[in-house]
């Protein structure tokens, strides 16, 4: 059985450079972004919803990501796809990310 697409997200989001806090994860608006962005899946669950995919940005395609990531250990069988939209597309990111 495949994917079912009438139960699945996409995101995609504001990058770190567009972003009023920056890369400054401990802003508190930043915060509140991250936990909005957790509710909502939460939501998303609760209304079936079980397969993710986020466009991999660093910024909010990011934050999404590891929303789903860290509620895989509460709600079984969330799965997330990485929509990467070229293989070069974290060549320019810091080394550390």
């Amino acid at each position: 059985m495949g994917i079912d697409t009438h139960h699945t997200c996409c995101f995609t989001g504001h990058r770190t450079d567009k972003l009023p806090w920056g890369e400054e994860e401990t802003d508190p608006r930043c915060t509140e972004l991250k936990q909005s962005i957790t509710r909502e899946i939460t939501s998303l669950y609760q209304r079936g919803f079980r397969h993710f995919i986020s466009g991999m940005a660093m910024g909010c395609d990011l934050y999404f990501a590891e929303a789903v990531l860290s509620l895989r250990r509460a709600y079984p069988g969330l799965s997330l796809e990485g929509a990467v939209p070229c293989p070069t597309q974290a060549g320019r990111w810091p080394t550390d990310q």
